[in-house]
This record gives C-alpha cells, sequence and structure tokens, in this order.
C-alpha cells in the first residue's frame, strides 16, 4: 500500500484560516487505537479523547475533504521529518512505508464540527474567566491537512504557559474542561462534509 500523494503539501498550497472559511459542513477527524469508543450514554469515552490532558494544550486532528476518514489508519513512525511543520512554498516529503509511516488497521475515529470549536468560548472559574478554542492549520511535510484545536484563557495560549507550579495548576483546570467539551461534542458516526474550497488553500496567481 502507497502512501496518498493527495495529503502531502504542495509549493502553490497556504495556510488556511478557519477565520475566513465557515460552514457547517466542514468536520475534523482524530484517531484512536480502538474501536470500543462508545460510553453506555452514547458519548465518547474520555480516555479516548487524551490519555494524558495536557496533550490537550496542542490536540492533533486532520481537516475532512482530501483527507478521508480511514485516512487515520496512517501511522508516522518515530524519527521521521515527515511530521516536522511545512514551511510552505515548497513540495511536501513523501514518506516511505515502513520506514516513516506505517499502515494501522483497526483503528477508530471521531470527528469534530469545526463550528461547535472555532472561536467558541464558554465560562471557566464561576463564570469570571473564559476559555475559548481555536482551530488552526498546522501542515506537515507529510500531511497538509493537519490541523490543531489550541486552548485560549481570557486571550493567552495555553499552549505558551510556562512549567511553574501556578502555571501548571491553571493549565489542568483549564485542559480538563477542554476534554470533558470535547468528549460532550465528538460525534461518533461519520457526518456529512465537504471538503474546504480550493481558494482556501490555493495561492493566488497574479
Amino acid at each position: 500500500m502507497s502512501y496518498p500523494e493527495r495529503l502531502l503539501p504542495q509549493p502553490t498550497y497556504k495556510q488556511i484560516d478557519f477565520d475566513w472559511v465557515s460552514s457547517r459542513s466542514y468536520y475534523l477527524v482524530r484517531h484512536t487505537d480502538s474501536t470500543d469508543i462508545t460510553t453506555e450514554e452514547g458519548r465518547l469515552k474520555s480516555d479516548y479523547v487524551v490519555l494524558q490532558t495536557d496533550h490537550l494544550r496542542d490536540y492533533s486532528t486532520n481537516l475532512l475533504g482530501e483527507f478521508e476518514p480511514d485516512d487515520v489508519a496512517w501511522n508516522w513512525l518515530k524519527g521521521t521529518t515527515c511530521t516536522q511543520l511545512w514551511s510552505g512554498n515548497c513540495p511536501g516529503q513523501m514518506p516511505t512505508v515502513g520506514t516513516d509511516v506505517e499502515w494501522v488497521a483497526g483503528r477508530g475515529r471521531f470527528y469534530l464540527a469545526i463550528y461547535q470549536h472555532h472561536t467558541f468560548s464558554f465560562p471557566a472559574n464561576g463564570g469570571t474567566e473564559q476559555i475559548t478554542c481555536r482551530v488552526l492549520h498546522t501542515p506537515t511535510n507529510g500531511n497538509f491537512w493537519h490541523c490543531s484545536l489550541r486552548w485560549w484563557w481570557n486571550s493567552e495560549d495555553v499552549a505558551t504557559y510556562g512549567d511553574d507550579r501556578q502555571a501548571q495548576k491553571r493549565r489542568r483546570q483549564i485542559l480538563s474542561t477542554a476534554k470533558t467539551f470535547i468528549t460532550i461534542n465528538a460525534l461518533l458516526t461519520e457526518p456529512t462534509y465537504q471538503a474546504v474550497p480550493p481558494e482556501a488553500y490555493q495561492q493566488t496567481v497574479i
């Protein structure tokens, strides 16, 4: 099986700005290591959001469209440079199967609607402060469609917090709330989705 070229960055591509891409038909997908991810109440099991809450500070997902649901089976291997952030204006890096990437059958997945997450704010600290979620396009050398969920506490990016005790405590509080937020909003069946239009990621040719 060959890695699909449609997932690679192209020199004519640019980063997607989700502030300007608005539709209820755009979705993110994230893989899980099991297909048994549903609680008795029909929600996503919280352990499948992420095992370590701190990993939510920069939450890895993929934009559905050119990236298809079954593509979550592609697993990056340790040490590959394909997972490094794409620098732009250059071709992507075609991974070598077995060296950079492998196909892992039997993975599960869940979906997140971008309109329910990007710029969505919810109260914290008894309603005196706000947590805001943002969807950022973070293409890598091997996957142009990689995106990240990031979290802001009163306009400060949680991912940039220091590591002192107070910062760690605040980050845990924020990310614990974020984990619950994802658990509630996750879709467990494949939604009807559409790809973002080419003008969202193709550079304008003058």
